[in-house]
């Protein structure tokens, strides 16, 4: 039989589970949003600190988001939401 802590720490970890995938779904919006944008290649590089061609094949789809570093990631969402806030 289960017991009710055992219970309560799936619970746990079923929550956590959730809220750092919907964080990584905002995150990974935002990045998408800023590929999207009309802002230039250059700009999205130079602002993110990120290599031009990094950017560029993101953009062209040569590269997915699923196989982008995260340091990459944590970059380009930084520099995405650095004026809304």
């Amino acid at each position: 039989m289960v017991s009710a802590i055992a219970i309560f720490i799936i619970a746990i970890n079923v929550y956590i589970y959730l809220k750092n995938k919907k964080r990584t779904n905002n995150m990974r919006k935002v990045i998408q949003e800023l590929l999207d944008s009309s802002m230039s290649t250059s700009a999205i590089s130079q602002g993110a600190g990120v290599p031009w061609t990094t950017v560029s094949d993101l953009r062209k789809g040569k590269t997915s988001m699923d196989k982008m570093a995260l340091l990459t990631a944590e970059k380009l969402y930084e520099f995405a939401t650095a004026d809304k806030q």
